[in-house]
């Protein structure tokens, strides 16, 4: 399950994004690096696999950082983004769509 962020940045080169989920409750980080797909950043995980899982408490929170082919960065300066954990009725919704 998932949580998918737009992405709209315009560059002309490859992005990879570091993204950084902290749950609030626990107060615990995780990082990754993840490749946008279709102009979106995909915070979660699939069946088998992804970067992030999430645990009972339901509140997050996500920062990024943009990097470019030539290793240029673009660092989070505002507050933030907080989002609920994605849910089973979530996930069956988002999977009707594609």
């Amino acid at each position: 399950m998932a949580v998918n962020f737009d992405f709209p940045i315009k560059d002309s080169s490859e992005v990879i994004i570091k993204t950084t989920v902290k749950n609030i409750k626990s107060g615990i980080e995780t990082t990754y690096y993840i490749a946008p797909q279709n102009n979106q950043i995909r915070v979660g995980h699939g069946m088998c696999s992804g970067a992030f899982t999430y645990d009972d408490n339901p509140d997050y929170e996500v920062e990024f950082t943009f990097m470019d082919a030539s290793g240029n960065t673009t660092t989070w300066t505002g507050e933030r983004i907080q989002f609920t954990k994605p849910t089973d009725e979530h996930w069956d919704d988002w999977k009707k769509k594609k």
